[in-house]
């Protein structure tokens, strides 16, 4: 699998940067209003008619400018498979939508720190989660990242983001085993200041994460 990082320009839509693979849509983002928005697969669920993730992503950065914006729209669709959505915008405002075709849910961030691994955090939606086949390292990446958070001993800068993310497990990145049946991974990685038309992109094939204005 190969990352593509686009830089996308519409006519009446905010214009916005970030990755995807395989997928007609995007990934994740950032779009000029500083809205960013990132997904992870959560297993288990029917599929049903619904929509797919990339387009929605595609949707939040091209319409939406605050992160109260995209989680009513996160809300408020039909989804074909389960999936985290991560939201934050430039005033400061983060939101876990964890989403399944039988319900969503929202949680606002009271503490300024949010993130999503491979699996739902809420009890009522863990129950649509297919829990033994949930990736070994999600668990405890949510927690080795929580605890980063939890000690910082002065504000957090763009190159502790990219040390923490850029480490894999117990980092933010999952490496998979080496005989895997199914070697999934990370395949790309990016962090940026919200409010700045500009990231700091690195992948598997270009592990050094490199600025990318827009």
């Amino acid at each position: 699998r190969c990352a593509a990082l686009l830089d996308v320009q519409i006519p009446g839509a905010f214009a916005s940067i970030g990755g995807n693979d395989l997928f007609i849509g995007r990934h994740d983002g950032l779009n000029e209003a500083g809205l960013a928005i990132g997904i992870t697969d959560v297993s288990g669920g029917r599929h049903t008619p619904g929509v797919m993730f990339p387009l929605a992503v595609r949707h939040v950065l091209n319409t939406c400018r605050t992160t109260e914006q995209a989680a009513a729209y996160l809300e408020g669709i039909p989804y074909i498979r389960n999936t985290n959505f991560l939201i934050a915008d430039a005033a400061g405002t983060i939101a876990l939508v964890e989403a399944s075709p039988r319900r969503v849910n929202v949680t606002f961030a009271a503490n300024g720190f949010g993130v999503i691994t491979n699996h739902f955090q809420t009890e009522r939606m863990a129950l649509l989660e297919a829990v033994k086949r949930r990736p070994a390292t999600s668990v405890q990446r949510l927690c080795r990242l929580q605890a980063w958070f939890n000690m910082r001993q002065a504000p957090i800068t763009l190159d502790d983001v990219t040390k923490i993310m850029g480490a894999p497990y117990p980092g933010g990145m999952w490496n998979p085993a080496p005989k895997a049946r199914r070697p999934f991974g990370t395949v790309w990685s990016w962090v940026a200041q919200l409010g700045e038309r500009a990231i700091h992109f690195a992948a598997q094939d270009r592990p050094r994460y490199q600025c990318y204005s827009f």
